[in-house]
């Protein structure tokens, strides 16, 4: 009888999760393919750049003294000095800054509605077809403070707290696949 329960709770969250994965690709892929600014090298080569100065400032104890004075050189001499030459650059261009954020934003409101838009029917739907049954027990005891989580649905107050309602092991479930999606599905 718990495997017409189990079998349809469980493939109806594969299929779930399969359809959130790939709406997350796509939208990472169009995003990107009208991404507002693409990172430039410089860029890239600045913030490698002030990493390795926050290195050197932090760790300047480990060097010899000629070490340490041949980087401080390479970084600080006057006129010649890589931090002196290449110091100034263009502003930085602030409204194409808070265009990728807003976009940014959007994207997640975005997954945000298609995460709520799949979980609300599903809930629903396991809450109509499979209200009120125990499928699993937890190997772990629990508190009566769980019992509101692991047993909606269920009005058993003498029932342990370590069985759970069908709702309850869609949730299990959910959670369970966000976390092993990754060894299924090839990023």
């Amino acid at each position: 009888m718990m495997v017409w329960v189990f079998i349809p709770i469980i493939y109806v969250t594969c299929i779930i999760q399969l359809f959130r994965f790939y709406y997350t690709l796509y939208g990472a892929y169009t995003t990107a393919k009208k991404a507002v600014k693409k990172a430039q090298y410089t860029e890239t080569k600045d913030k490698t750049l002030v990493a390795k100065c926050d290195n050197l400032a932090k760790k300047y104890m480990l060097l010899t003294r000629e070490a340490f004075d041949c980087r401080r050189g390479f970084l600080c001499r006057p006129e010649k000095g890589y931090l002196v030459v290449n110091g100034d650059r263009p502003p930085v261009d602030s409204l194409n800054n808070m265009q990728a954020a807003q976009s940014g934003m959007m994207d997640n409101m975005k997954g945000m509605l298609v995460m709520m838009a799949t979980t609300i029917p599903a809930m629903a739907w396991i809450n109509s077809f499979f209200a009120g049954f125990v499928l699993a027990k937890v190997p772990f005891s629990m508190t009566q403070q769980f019992r509101s989580l692991t047993q909606s649905g269920i009005d058993m107050s003498n029932l342990d707290v370590s069985y759970v309602s069908s709702v309850s092991f869609y949730f299990l479930i959910v959670f369970g696949l966000n976390q092993l999606q990754p060894l299924f599905v090839d990023d």
